[in-house]
C-alpha cells in the first residue's frame, strides 16, 4: 500500500482515527495527527490505512508542525504556569495521543498518580492527581504490573496455628482478602470463596488481614474505607495483645461463612442427630455442642469441639440402634 495515497489511519488499540501530516521515508516515520473519529465518507477503504503489529512504520503523533505530542506532553505538565484545563486535557488524551508507548510519559503519568493522600495539596493538585491515576490505571502496563504485584503480594502470607488458635480462644476472628466472597452479587451474605473467585480476588487486590470479635465487628484492620489493612506481623501483635475484657457483650454472635461442602455437612449431621433425638448449638460456626431434648449438653464439654468432631460424633451415632420408638 502506498502511504502517499493514504488520507486516513486507524488504530484498533486506542480505537482512533488519525490523519497523516508527513512521511519521511527514510527512515519509516509516519507523523500523524488525532483526526476526529466520525470518518468521512469521501475516503475510501483503499485510503484508510490501518495500524498493526507487523507495519513496517513508526507512527508518532504530533501536537503540531513544530512539537510531537509527547513532547508537548511533558511540557505542559512540568509547566507551573500551565492551566488546570489544559493539563487535564493532556491526560484525558494520553492514550489517543499513543503515550502509553512513551516511557518518558507513562513514567510523568506514574508520578502523579502515586501522590498519596490529600495533606498539603492544592485543590488542582488533588484533581491531577485524581485524572493521572484513573488514566494510568487503563493502561495495560499498570493493569499487567499490578495483577503481577497483587498475586504475588499473597506468597507465604500465612497466619501461625498458634495464632489461630489464641486468636479463637479470645473469640477473634482472622480473615484474609481472599478467605470469602458474596454468595451472590445482590447479595451481603457471604462464603468461603472457591478457586476460581480467589484467583480473581488475588489479581485485583494486594494481600492483607483484618481481625472481628465476636460480635462480627472489625476491630482491627480497617482505616477509614480502606479494609484488610494488617500484615501477618500486625496480626499477630494484636492478637498477643488483645484483652479479652475489651470485647462488648452481644445477643447475636457472628457465624462465619461457611463452604457449600460445609453447609451440606452440616445439614446432614442435624438430620443425623434429628433421627436420635438431638440437637446441636453452634457458635460462630467454630464451636459446636451436642443437645438432648431438654437441653443439656451431652457431648462437647465446656468449650465446645470443632466441626471435624462433630462429623465423627454423627458418623459414630449412626452405628447405634435408634432409641425405642424413633
Amino acid at each position: 500500500m502506498d502511504m502517499n495515497k493514504i488520507k486516513l489511519i486507524y488504530s484498533q488499540k486506542y480505537n482512533q482515527f488519525y490523519k497523516p501530516v508527513r512521511i519521511d521515508e527514510d527512515v519509516g516515520i509516519v507523523y500523524i495527527k488525532v483526526a476526529n473519529n466520525r470518518r468521512d465518507k469521501s475516503i475510501q477503504k483503499n485510503e484508510v490505512y490501518q495500524i498493526d503489529e507487523d507495519s513496517k512504520y513508526k507512527f508518532i503523533v504530533i501536537h503540531d508542525a513544530n512539537m510531537t505530542a509527547e513532547k508537548h506532553f511533558i511540557e505542559t505538565i512540568n509547566d507551573e504556569k500551565c492551566s488546570i484545563h489544559i493539563k487535564l486535557g493532556e491526560i484525558r488524551n494520553f492514550k489517543k495521543n499513543m503515550l502509553s508507548e512513551s516511557e518518558k510519559a507513562v513514567s510523568i503519568l506514574e508520578t502523579l498518580a502515586s501522590v498519596r493522600g490529600n495533606k498539603g495539596l492544592t485543590d488542582n493538585e488533588i484533581k491531577i492527581r485524581n485524572a493521572a491515576l484513573g488514566r494510568y490505571r487503563s493502561l495495560d502496563i499498570w493493569k499487567n504490573t499490578q495483577i503481577e504485584y497483587n498475586r504475588k503480594s499473597y506468597e507465604n502470607q500465612i497466619i501461625p496455628n498458634e495464632i489461630m488458635h489464641l486468636a479463637l480462644s479470645k473469640r477473634l476472628f482472622i480473615e484474609r482478602r481472599d478467605d470469602y466472597c458474596r454468595k451472590a452479587p445482590n447479595t451481603y451474605k457471604m462464603k468461603v470463596a472457591p478457586k476460581e473467585a480467589k484467583h480473581s480476588i488475588q489479581s485485583n487486590f494486594p494481600c492483607g488481614f483484618l481481625i472481628k470479635d465476636k460480635g462480627g465487628y472489625i476491630v482491627a484492620g480497617r482505616s477509614g474505607r480502606q479494609k484488610f489493612t494488617l500484615s501477618v506481623e500486625d496480626v499477630i501483635e494484636f492478637v498477643r495483645n488483645y484483652d479479652v475484657n475489651k470485647t462488648k457483650k452481644y445477643k447475636i454472635l457472628y457465624q462465619v461463612p461457611m463452604s457449600e461442602k460445609k453447609e451440606k455437612q452440616l445439614a446432614k449431621c442435624y438430620n443425623i442427630l434429628k433421627e436420635y433425638g438431638l440437637h446441636y448449638k453452634n457458635e460462630h460456626n467454630y464451636f459446636f455442642w451436642v443437645l438432648d431434648k431438654s437441653g443439656n449438653v451431652i457431648a462437647g464439654g465446656k468449650n465446645g469441639f470443632g466441626f471435624k468432631w462433630l462429623l465423627s460424633y454423627c458418623r459414630k451415632l449412626k452405628h447405634k440402634p435408634l432409641p425405642k420408638g424413633e
